[in-house]
C-alpha cells in the first residue's frame, strides 16, 4: 500500500503527550505528577517520528479497509460498524470492545448535551415570548395615554437573535456525519481457487510418492500434528495439503543462539550427483511459498530444501517463552548461524542458494559469510540493497507488537498477493490463508518484533564480495521492488547473470522452470 501523503502528518505535539503519558502510566503505580513525567520518560526526536509514522500508517491501513467494507456494502457513507468491522479484519479484536464503549459513552454524552440545549432553546423562545407579550402590552398601554395617538415603540429583538450576554455557543452533535469514502478500483472478494490441473496433479503426485520416501506419510493429505495451532483445515488445494502433509521439523542445536531450534522445513528425493537446492522465502513467509515451485523441481529429478529461518515461518526456536524482561535475540546473525547449523545437519554439501524478495538478503550474507556452504546464488526479485528498518527499529517492544499484528491482518495479506501476481486470479483467498497460516505460530509476533528491534538485514556493502556464480531473476511486472536493483546487482556482482521473466514474482515462484 502506498504511504500516507507527506502533508498528512499528525501534531506531534499531541503524539508526543499520549506517548509519554502512557509510558509514565506504565512506569509507575498510580498517578503521576508533571515532575514525575519529566524524570522518568524521555523520547528522542528519531523516536517521535517512528511513532507518528506508524500511527499513520495505522490509519491508512484501517481507513482502506473500512472504505472496502462500505462499498462491499453498496454504501457510500462510512459508518462506525464499518470501522468496527475493519478492526476485526485486520486482527484487532481487541480494540472493537472498548472503542465501541467509548463511542456509546460519547452518544450518551451527546444525548445529554442535545437535550440540554434544547431545554436551552426552548426556555429562550419562552423568555422572548413573554418579553413580545410584555412589550405589545406597554405600546398598547402607551399607545392609550398619548393624546395625539402616537404610539412609542421600544427596542426589542430581531426574531430568532440571541439575547445580549448570552454565552451558550455549543453545537449539536450530529451522528454518524457523513464520510466520504476512498476511491476504490477492486473488490475484496477474492476469486475462487483455481483449479489445479491434470499437470498440476501429476506433480503434487510425484511430491507426495518422494515424501513417502523419505518416511513422511501423506495420507489423505492431512497437515501434520505439530501443526494444530494453526487453522490449517481452512485450505483445500492439492499441492498446499500435501506440503503441509510432508512438512517436517527436527531439533537443531545452534551454539551461537544457545539453543536448539525445532526447524521446520520441505525437501524432495533427487539426484545426490547434482548440487542441492536451497529456497529461502521472503520476509515473514514460510517454505509454503514454494508448494508450486517444489514439485516441479521434484519432477525433474532434483533435490531441494525449503527451510523456515529461525523466526519465520514453522520453525519454533521457544519463543512463546521469551518477553521482554527475558527477550530472545534473532536479529540476521543469529538467522544465518541457524541456516549454517541446518545446512551442516542436514545438507551436508555445496548448494545452489535461491532467495526471494528478502530472502536474498539471507542468501546474500550466508554466501559471503559461508561461501563453503554455497556453490550457486539465485536471486529472484530480491531486496538487498536498502540497509535496515529505518525508524520502526527503534520502535518501543509494546508499539512494535501493535505493528506486527498488521502484518497477519488479511486486507495486508490480500494486497500484498495482488501486488505478487500478474494475473490477478492466482491471488486467491486461499492463498491469503496460506500465507498468514504460520503466523499462528506460538511465539510469532516475538519473532517479529525481535527482528524488526535488531535493525534488519543490511547486507549492501557485502553484494560486491559475492563470489560465487550468480543469476539474478527479475520479473518485468515486479510492483514491489525498483526494477533500477535488478541493474544495481548485475553491475555490482563481479560473476553475474541478469534475466528478465514475464509476469511478477508470484508467478516466478510457482512456474520458474
Amino acid at each position: 500500500m502506498a504511504a500516507p501523503p507527506e502533508n498528512t502528518d499528525l501534531p506531534r505535539a499531541l503524539v508526543s503527550t499520549i506517548i509519554k503519558n502512557k509510558l509514565a502510566s506504565l512506569a509507575t503505580d498510580g498517578p503521576t505528577t508533571e515532575a514525575d513525567k519529566a524524570a522518568k520518560v524521555n523520547l528522542n526526536k528519531d523516536a517521535l517520528l517512528a511513532f507518528v509514522e506508524s500511527a499513520k500508517i495505522f490509519i491508512s491501513y484501517l481507513t482502506a479497509t473500512a472504505n472496502d467494507i462500505c462499498h462491499e456494502s453498496k454504501r457510500q457513507i462510512i459508518n462506525v460498524d464499518d470501522v468496527f468491522t475493519a478492526l476485526e479484519d485486520i486482527e484487532f479484536q481487541e480494540l472493537v470492545g472498548p472503542l465501541k464503549e467509548a463511542v456509546e459513552a460519547f452518544r450518551e454524552e451527546s444525548k445529554e448535551k442535545n437535550a440540554k440545549k434544547a431545554e436551552r432553546t426552548k426556555k429562550r423562545k419562552q423568555e422572548e415570548a413573554a418579553q413580545a407579550e410584555a412589550e405589545a402590552e406597554a405600546q398598547e398601554a402607551t399607545a392609550a395615554a398619548e393624546p395625539n395617538g402616537n404610539v412609542v415603540v421600544p427596542p426589542r429583538t430581531l426574531e430568532g437573535e440571541r439575547p445580549v450576554g448570552s454565552s451558550d455557543q455549543e453545537q449539536a452533535f450530529v451522528e454518524d456525519a457523513p464520510i466520504e469514502p476512498l476511491p476504490t478500483t477492486t473488490s475484496r472478494e477474492s476469486a475462487p481457487p483455481a483449479a489445479f490441473g491434470t499437470a498440476g496433479d501429476e506433480l503434487t503426485r510425484s511430491f507426495k510418492v518422494a515424501a513417502e520416501a523419505r518416511g513422511i506419510s501423506t495420507e489423505a493429505s492431512q497437515p501434520v500434528e505439530w501443526i494444530s495451532y494453526a487453522p490449517a483445515d481452512e485450505i483445500t488445494s492439492p499441492a498446499a495439503r500435501t506440503c503441509l502433509a510432508s512438512l517436517q521439523r527436527c531439533p537443531i542445536n545452534v551454539p551461537e543462539m544457545g539453543r536448539t531450534v525445532q526447524t521446520a522445513y520441505l525437501c524432495t528425493n533427487g539426484n545426490e550427483d547434482a548440487d542441492p537446492i536451497l529456497l529461502l522465502p521472503g520476509f515473514d513467509s514460510s517454505c509454503l511459498e514454494m508448494r508450486e515451485l517444489l514439485p516441479r523441481l521434484q519432477a525433474i529429478n532434483a533435490e531441494a530444501w525449503a527451510v523456515d529461518i529461525a523466526g519465520w515461518g514453522f520453525s519454533d526456536a521457544g519463543l512463546a517463552s521469551s518477553s521482554a524482561d527475558n527477550p530472545i535475540a534473532l536479529g540476521p546473525a543469529e538467522r544465518r548461524a541457524h541456516l549454517h547449523a541446518f545446512w551442516r545437519e542436514k545438507v551436508k554439501r555445496p548448494m545452489l542458494v535461491v532467495g526471494t524478495s528478502l530472502g536474498a538478503a539471507s542468501a546474500v550474507d550466508f554466501a559471503t559469510t559461508h561461501p563453503e556452504a554455497v556453490r550457486k546464488l539465485a536471486i529472484i526479485d530480491g531486496q538487498a540493497f536498502v540497509d535496515g528498518l529505518g525508524p520502526v527499529a527503534k520502535l518501543p517492544p509494546w508499539l512494535a507488537g501493535l505493528g506486527v499484528q498488521v502484518l497477519r491482518s488479511k486486507w495486508l495479506r490480500r494486497s500484498a498477493g495482488k501486488q505478487s501476481y500478474h494475473d490477478k486470479g492466482m491471488a486467491t483467498e486461499e492463498a491469503m490463508l496460506i500465507g498468514r497460516l504460520h503466523t499462528w505460530q506460538p511465539g510469532w509476533s516475538n519473532g517479529m518484533v525481535s527482528f524488526i528491534r535488531s535493525g534488519g538485514y543490511s547486507v549492501a556493502s557485502q553484494v560486491p564480495r559475492i563470489q560465487q556464480e550468480t543469476l539474478v531473476i527479475w520479473g518485468r511486472e515486479d510492483q514491489i521492488l525498483d526494477p533500477k536493483l535488478a541493474e544495481q546487482f548485475k553491475a555490482a556482482i563481479p560473476n553475474c547473470t541478469l534475466a528478465y521473466i514475464e509476469g511478477k514474482r508470484g508467478d516466478m515462484r510457482a512456474g520458474l522452470l
